[in-house]
């Protein structure tokens, strides 16, 4: 509006969609137009909806206990696992997190945790992103896209000669009816 005061910049931002913005003084149009051209040639991503409060994993986190204590009987694990995924990406704002940084974090545990555990983990991150999409916190959900690690849970165990003879002896004194049910397992 003439003579208002009021500026309107209009930028590409780093994914090449055109972008207006409503600023004060011609100085600071200027500055801002500046500020928002190098962010696109850094790669700065910027939020879909500029006037939307950005949500952090940390509010998403929060938000998922809640769900947890409410709907799940399974909440006190969720209670001790949350606190590893808070500290890695707690202050981050929830969209702007990789699939690739989700993955690499979980990768870093493996010297440490077993891929059942990583498992538990991804599960609990991918509901903190679940309950956010349903109360439509977010629209970016970067945890779909990390699959599960394939569990090498099964145990194959064979009884040495040594074992299965005195398994056999235990069992003839103390319950010799079990024996043909020993014999066919």
């Amino acid at each position: 509006m003439p003579g208002s005061g009021e500026r309107w910049i209009q930028y590409f931002d780093a994914d090449r969609r055109r972008r207006r913005e409503k600023v004060g003084s011609k100085s600071a149009a200027k500055k801002l137009v500046e500020k928002r051209s190098s962010d696109a040639i850094e790669g700065i991503k910027m939020p879909v909806n500029l006037r939307a409060k950005a949500v952090t994993f940390g509010e998403l986190a929060k938000r998922a206990l809640e769900h947890s204590k409410a709907e799940k009987r399974s909440h006190g694990h969720d209670a001790y696992r949350m606190p590893a995924l808070v500290d890695a990406f707690g202050t981050r704002v929830a969209e702007d997190i990789t699939p690739d940084e989700i993955q690499q974090w979980l990768d870093s545990k493996a010297g440490a945790w077993s891929k059942a555990t990583r498992n538990r983990y991804l599960a609990l991150m991918k509901l903190a992103y679940r309950v956010a999409e349903k109360g439509k916190k977010i629209k970016v959900n970067p945890v779909r896209e990390v699959k599960e690690a394939k569990e090498e849970n099964e145990r194959v165990r064979y009884l040495s000669d040594a074992e299965e003879t005195s398994l056999r002896a235990v069992i003839a004194k103390s319950y010799s009816q079990h024996l043909p049910e020993f014999e066919i397992a």
